[in-house]
């Protein structure tokens, strides 16, 4: 990030990675302290759950987070997906619909997906993305007709 400052960078963090980090010993809390001051002298800091505008002013994510990745994937955007090497759980998703994103599971992976999608604005992966969206129903509907239909069923 702060090798592109032509990028308008945003950097969103977990809401619980300070607290998790510092109990963890993995930095203590002035290095994470520091850490969140750094990216604020070249990147929006997000801490709230407001975030949507942010969603459609990008132009891509980069993210390991497992509910964004249906959330952006509303947006019809380039999506890099940071693969952990350890198993989490997050929301089920279509394998094709994970498959249409940029995936990434090391550092010579993560810089050819930001080469090819940030630096020369290339979205190889946009047809067959925008199929695995609409298959997934996270285009052309309304979350709150769903919800609304999931609860009438539910409740007969």
């Amino acid at each position: 990030a702060k090798n592109h400052p032509e990028f308008r960078w945003v950097f969103k963090p977990h809401p619980l990675l300070k607290n998790e980090v510092v109990s963890a010993g993995f930095m203590t809390q002035d290095e994470i302290d520091s850490y969140f001051d750094e990216w604020a002298r070249f990147a929006t800091v997000c801490l709230d759950g407001d975030y949507q505008k942010m969603f459609i002013e990008s132009f891509a994510m980069i993210t390991d987070c497992g509910s964004f990745l249906s959330e952006y994937g509303a947006t019809g955007k380039p999506l890099i997906r940071l693969v952990r090497t350890t198993k989490r759980s997050f929301p089920p998703l279509p394998t094709n619909l994970l498959e249409s994103y940029y995936q990434v599971r090391n550092l010579d992976e993560m810089y050819a997906a930001f080469r090819l999608v940030l630096e020369e604005g290339k979205d190889p992966k946009k047809n067959e993305r925008q199929i695995a969206e609409r298959k997934a129903g996270l285009t052309d509907s309304h979350a709150s007709d769903n919800i609304m239909a999931y609860l009438r069923r539910l409740l007969k």
